[in-house]
């Protein structure tokens, strides 16, 4: 299994797509992998089987490279090593650490690949913490492990390198969107030039759609009492994820703490945003993005959003149980 905080995550989130067309005219292709569900759905002549087969050797693919639940993955064995020199990975893996250490740039550490001393620490990762949460000592001494400033990564040959050997990464903020990217990028391959990737919650859109006015994708207002739609996205060769608070979660004396950990205090985020969705031309960015956004907040993210050049949809949770909904220009409806 991979993924399970994140798959727990993307679960629960949002997004499923709106059935206002006929399915007659869309095939279809599902499968499960790495703990979440992905799906294809395209029109075209292309056979189903071989879409199967390539999205579930791809998937495959990136849980031996990133999975921190398999202790024979690539950044299992990168992460357990003490060494300061270049550690040889894939592609893919490169790939998914120099996107995260671009947005921790970008954000100014609100995302970081090196989180993952706190992610141990809070029990997020494989080995879960019931009940219990860490102690200020234990949270202190994770930080020192933390910092995206640690990491180095070069394209070719591919690998990446830790400045300091307890250093240890986790690219699941964006691994899910890249594995989005890759499967579109198969499909384009393939021949298809109109179809819908939901890859566990994370959405690549190519073309018009069946009715050629795209892709229409819902976002799901958190709620623990059931599904409602809360804005509906139509997507044209643009990508949606989203991330939030409210299912990957425990309480803890009374205290609700969330899995999205601020790499900067060691706490998991304070701000009042159950979930940030973003639209970008590149999955790997909005799935990254989408979490840097609920480490930041509203105000900062929709400021950063309108300087990045992509748009975002914030649904914040009020005082009173009310949810709030602040957004950049897109077309939603």
């Amino acid at each position: 299994m991979i993924f399970r905080r994140r798959a727990l995550f993307l679960c629960l989130m949002l997004g499923f797509v709106v059935s206002s067309f006929s399915e007659e005219s869309v095939r279809h292709v599902a499968g499960t992998a790495m703990g979440m569900k992905w799906s294809v759905k395209w029109i075209g002549g292309q056979e189903g089987a071989v879409i199967q087969q390539d999205i579930a050797g791809l998937l495959t693919e990136i849980e031996k490279e990133m999975s921190t639940y398999r202790a024979d993955s690539e950044i299992s064995r990168f992460n357990v090593s003490r060494s300061t020199n270049w550690f040889p990975v894939s592609t893919n893996l490169m790939r998914a650490v120099a996107a995260s250490l671009e947005l921790a740039v970008k954000t100014e550490g609100a995302l970081d690949p090196a989180v993952y001393p706190l992610v141990q620490a809070w029990g997020f990762g494989p080995i879960r913490r019931v009940g219990q949460m860490p102690t200020v000592t234990e949270i202190a001494i994770a930080r020192t492990k933390v910092g995206h400033t640690n990491v180095q990564v070069r394209a070719s040959p591919p690998a990446v390198r830790k400045l300091r050997p307890f250093v240890s990464l986790d690219v699941n903020a964006v691994a899910m969107g890249l594995a989005a990217d890759l499967a579109k990028a198969r499909l384009q391959q393939l021949g298809c030039a109109n179809f819908l990737i939901d890859m566990g919650g994370e959405f690549a859109a190519v073309g018009d759609g069946p009715e050629g006015k795209g892709w229409p994708v819902g976002i799901e207002q958190p709620d623990s009492q059931g599904r409602r739609i809360q804005r509906v996205i139509v997507l044209r060769n643009e990508s949606l994820a989203t991330s939030g608070d409210d299912r990957n979660f425990r309480e803890i004396n009374g205290k609700r703490y969330h899995h999205i950990i601020d790499p900067r205090t060691g706490w998991p985020a304070e701000t009042q945003i159950a979930s940030a969705t973003v639209i970008h031309s590149s999955c790997t960015q909005a799935d990254g993005w989408a979490t840097a956004m609920v480490v930041m907040g509203a105000e900062r993210g929709l400021a950063v959003a309108e300087r990045e050049g992509f748009n975002v949809v914030l649904i914040i949770r009020g005082k009173d149980g009310q949810y709030e909904v602040k957004e950049t220009g897109h077309g939603g409806k």
